[in-house]
């Protein structure tokens, strides 16, 4: 009994002393866990962060690359677009989802189909460019489109065909007579 009582009134007197450095101990020990976890979860967060940053980049230039080439007539080797064209698909193979991929092998094919067979026939992505368009505005939290995507091209004057003849330029019944003469 009399151990108990002096064990109580040491601790009454020491137990500050004792326990205030275990608690501080406790309290920074929960604290550096703490800070570790944190850290750990927030560079995983920027890692998937700047991860989807990259590949939504290299989709939306992919996506231009391929719509600046449509609607210009052949994109054969040599000229200004089959690089940027060529680029596109290599990335989209990269960094496109499945169905991307086969879309894009699928345009490969009938471009060599094409080129080998000399068709001369225009191979259409704009199914591409759609999954493109609508897997694009999902990730980057924009209302989604269902219209079809269209392309509008200008042309130096006169208004040559492939064909080298003069078609009457969009949207006009008659070509225009002299040009110099309707510039302001």
């Amino acid at each position: 009994m009399r151990y108990k009582r002096k064990m109580r009134d040491f601790l009454l007197r020491c137990g500050p002393i004792i326990l205030s450095p275990l608690v501080t101990l406790f309290s920074a020990l929960v604290i550096a866990i703490g800070w570790i976890v944190v850290h750990r979860l927030s560079a995983r967060r920027d890692r998937k962060n700047r991860k989807e940053e990259k590949i939504t980049d290299f989709l939306i230039n992919a996506y231009r690359n391929i719509e600046q080439a449509c609607a210009r007539g052949p994109v054969t080797s040599g000229s200004k677009w089959a690089e940027a064209f060529e680029c596109a698909f290599a990335d989209i193979q990269l960094f496109g989802s499945p169905k991307q991929v086969e879309l894009v092998k699928k345009i490969i094919a009938e471009i060599e189909k094409k080129t080998i067979g000399k068709t001369g026939e225009a191979t259409d992505p704009r199914e591409l460019l759609a999954n493109l368009r609508h897997q694009l505005r999902r990730d980057l939290n924009l209302e989604g489109l269902d219209s079809p995507i269209v392309h509008y091209r200008f042309y130096p004057w006169p208004w040559k065909s492939v064909a080298g003849d003069v078609p009457t330029p969009p949207g006009l019944n008659q070509p225009l007579a002299n040009p110099e003469k309707n510039q302001p």
